[in-house]
């Protein structure tokens, strides 16, 4: 018999975890809350519906953490928006999708993409 190892840190279930995730993508994709420039995972947590540690544990398990998650999709939206609104800024698709400056944007896609040479700044 091997020796089991004793942990004091609650583990959950897969189910558990693909529940959560699921009502994770419903809340932030599906319902586009993203696009809130003032998303928080507070919000996330709240409307999910479990504990705070459990949705956090799984944003960072199966999504990357929040901020990379949530950041992904408004660049995402950038992109998607300006091709189905030609006639937009690249300011004005930035906003639209969720983020509160320009500036933030730019800082954001450099840490998600730091190879990607941003010829649009």
């Amino acid at each position: 018999a091997s020796p089991q190892k004793s942990t004091r840190q609650k583990t959950m279930s897969a189910q558990a975890k693909e529940k959560i995730a699921t009502s994770i993508k419903v809340m932030i994709e599906e319902r586009q809350q993203f696009l809130n420039p003032h998303l928080s995972l507070d919000d996330v947590t709240e409307a999910c519906g479990y504990s705070h540690s459990y949705v956090s544990s799984v944003l960072r398990d199966q999504f990357g953490g929040f901020f990379n998650y949530v950041n992904l999709l408004r660049i995402r939206h950038v992109d998607c928006y300006m091709k189905q609104h030609p006639e937009v800024t690249k300011e004005e698709a930035i906003c639209k999708s969720g983020f509160d400056s320009r500036q933030s944007y730019y800082r954001v896609r450099k840490r998600l993409f730091p190879d990607e040479a941003t010829s649009d700044e």
